[in-house]
């Protein structure tokens, strides 16, 4: 089971999200910022194409549509569907930089019901 925001969660994230169905339009390439984790601050970045996630990398992106800020204890909430990503956005809870029409695009994508399917899959096979 690969340890949440490790190397090989992130290979899952992306073999998982790869089988998402299509949403047209929602193309993005997303910068997530997680500080305190046990590893200290952690930086991937997601690609999406058509709602599908096509890669999915440590470190961060070249040049990203959007990154995305949250705290380690919120972005477990998140994974785990504790927490809505649409309310810590709006609570201003999560830290937004760039493109606000990007992000708009993939908190939708967020509430259709294969990105549920896939975030509770991803969950399950996560060690926290």
């Amino acid at each position: 089971m690969p340890k949440y925001l490790s190397e090989e969660w992130l290979d899952l994230h992306q073999e998982l999200g790869s089988r998402l169905p299509e949403v047209e339009g929602v193309t993005a390439v997303v910068e997530q910022v997680v500080p305190g984790s046990p590893e200290g601050e952690v930086r991937y970045a997601v690609s999406y194409r058509d709602g599908q996630v096509v890669a999915a990398a440590p470190g961060a992106a070249d040049d990203p549509d959007v990154s995305l800020t949250t705290k380690y204890v919120d972005a477990v909430k998140l994974l785990n569907g504790d927490l809505d990503a649409n309310a810590e956005f709006m609570s201003g809870r999560m830290k937004v930089a760039g493109s606000t029409g990007k992000l708009l695009g993939v908190l939708a994508l967020q509430k259709t019901p294969g990105y549920e399917a896939f975030r509770k899959e991803l969950a399950e096979a996560t060690e926290v």
